[in-house]
């Protein structure tokens, strides 16, 4: 949830799997799926290009009205990142690394800073869990979320940012992506 924000806040896109509500109209304007139909990331694709196209998006919640189930276990969704999560940055080596590393230092080191450092480093590793805890609490007028979350953030951000760099390194070393059944060569992705 926290690279969604991230990612809306950055670029005003709000492209998100089997919820991209869209005018008929500014589906066909853009130049509907044909616009985006080689890239594996579609959904934040169609975003971008919405936006590109001088049309505004935003999310909207249901909490618990709507659902979508997007993986079935952890293996899947592995592949789902992927998938996606390097596709995401344009198969573009140093901001996919960038990103891992200002993750790992918003998300997962004030969890470890709050025992290493200084007195003050660990005071604003204390301030920006807390910051984390708000973001939780702030999150559940919207969303099913738990305060206990928190406790298991550190861990499922490294495994989200170890995801991403698998995906990295999967990609680059195959020279292209295994898609819907179909081996893409990295030339053709970032055409696409």
């Amino acid at each position: 949830m926290f690279a969604l924000n991230f990612i809306f806040m950055a670029s005003k896109s709000a492209g998100l799997g089997a919820f991209n509500l869209i005018k008929r109209t500014a589906y066909e304007e853009i130049g509907g799926y044909k616009a985006i139909a080689i890239d594996p990331v579609d959904d934040f694709a169609l975003g971008k290009l919405v936006v590109k196209k001088g049309y505004n998006q935003d999310y909207g919640f249901s909490k618990g009205l709507i659902s979508v189930k997007l993986y079935d276990n952890i293996s899947a969704m592995i592949k789902g990142i992927e998938k996606n999560q390097f596709a995401g940055m344009n198969y573009r080596v140093v901001p996919t690394l960038a990103g891992c590393c200002f993750n790992f230092f918003m998300q997962v080191y004030p969890f470890l800073g709050l025992f290493l450092g200084s007195e003050w480093a660990r005071v604003l590793c204390g301030f920006s869990i807390i910051i984390i805890i708000a973001y939780y609490n702030y999150s559940r007028k919207y969303l099913e979320v738990s305060l206990k979350h928190v406790l298991i953030h550190p861990i499922s951000s490294s495994l989200y940012i170890w995801a991403i760099l698998n995906s990295m390194i999967k990609i680059l070393s195959r020279g292209g992506l295994e898609w819907r059944g179909t081996f893409y060569p990295l030339e053709e992705l970032k055409k696409g």
